[in-house]
């Protein structure tokens, strides 16, 4: 009986041992792989509580899908050895560049058998793809295109590069983005190029000055044109006017002399008219004045004496 009961005992203790071996929890954030006598099984396991094979039958690997990687590469620009090769580049005409940034990646969620099939040598892959494109990448520019502007286009280019051939489905990971580009040349040859480059930040601000100059000054002369313009607009329309009141004037005038019999004194009065107003435009000219102004008064009107007086003389 006793002999019995443990059997028992132990038979439950193993069966246990068993059964909780056979349980696998997925947490959130998480998928598991599944292989099954060496084959895998599909679909992935979801988060939560799954029961498994024992012994051995089934090998369970999980995977966080939503954890960031990064690897960093070039570190050869902060060294002054020249023993990693890693981040310095040759350009394409013939000089020496330090290079060096940070990839950051996460594993792709629809294709984690290859992300764990490659998990040994990943890192190894990543690295060699990016040098062989950085490689590339300086090869088919000059040092002074790369020192100016390379850092700037360094990230884009390689991110697109990286996202437009297989290699992102072959380690079965989905990149993110560069950060911390840079380019620099050689230690020893530093200082020459930080003088080139205050050189062409300098060509730049004054080139932008001299933009922003024009741009002034183009304003101006618009500003300058249109005021001319709007100033012949308003003349020539105020001598249209004046024109237009000259032929009314005339036009009455002449109706006037058509009616008159005694046209040799109407002809008078229009040429004394004409003559005043002839003269007191020259004087508010300022091209014919008073001897004595104190004799008239401050606005004296000028008139003609009648040629020929319009009553016998007494």
């Amino acid at each position: 009986m006793i002999f019995n009961r443990m059997l028992w005992i132990l038979g439950l203790v193993l069966f246990s041992a068993l059964g909780l071996s056979s349980l696998v929890q997925v947490n959130q954030g998480e998928r598991a792989l599944l292989l099954r006598f060496g084959a895998r099984v599909e679909p992935l396991l979801e988060p939560g509580l799954h029961l498994t094979l024992p012994l051995g039958m089934d090998r369970v690997f999980k995977v966080r899908v939503d954890s960031v990687q990064s690897v960093s590469l070039g570190d050869a620009i902060e060294e002054d050895s020249e023993a990693n090769p890693a981040g310095r580049l040759v350009t394409g005409d013939q000089n020496l560049i330090l290079t060096g940034l940070t990839l950051r990646y996460q594993p792709d969620g629809q294709n984690l058998w290859q992300y764990q099939l490659q998990s040994r040598i990943r890192e190894e892959l990543l690295r060699g793809e990016v040098e062989s494109l950085l490689a590339t990448w300086a090869a088919v520019r000059g040092v002074d295109q790369l020192l100016l502007e390379g850092r700037i286009s360094l990230a884009g280019e390689l991110t697109r590069r990286l996202r437009e051939g297989p290699f992102e489905a072959e380690l079965g990971i989905r990149i993110l983005e560069i950060t911390g580009a840079r380019v620099g040349p050689p230690k020893e040859v530093q200082s020459s190029f930080d003088l080139v480059s205050r050189s062409e930040a300098n060509r730049q601000t004054l080139v932008t000055k001299a933009q922003q100059d024009n741009q002034t000054a183009l304003q101006q002369a618009r500003s300058e044109a249109y005021r001319q313009k709007s100033s012949a607009q308003a003349d020539a329309f105020a001598s249209r006017e004046m024109a237009k009141k000259d032929v009314e004037r005339f036009e009455l005038r002449l109706g006037a002399l058509r009616e008159n019999p005694d046209r040799v004194s109407h002809f008078r009065r229009i040429w004394e008219e004409e003559t005043s107003r002839i003269l007191t435009r020259l004087k508010d000219q300022g091209r014919i004045g008073l001897l004595d102004v104190d004799l008239l008064g401050e606005a004296p009107e000028l008139q003609f004496a009648p040629l020929i007086p319009t009553k016998p003389v007494p």
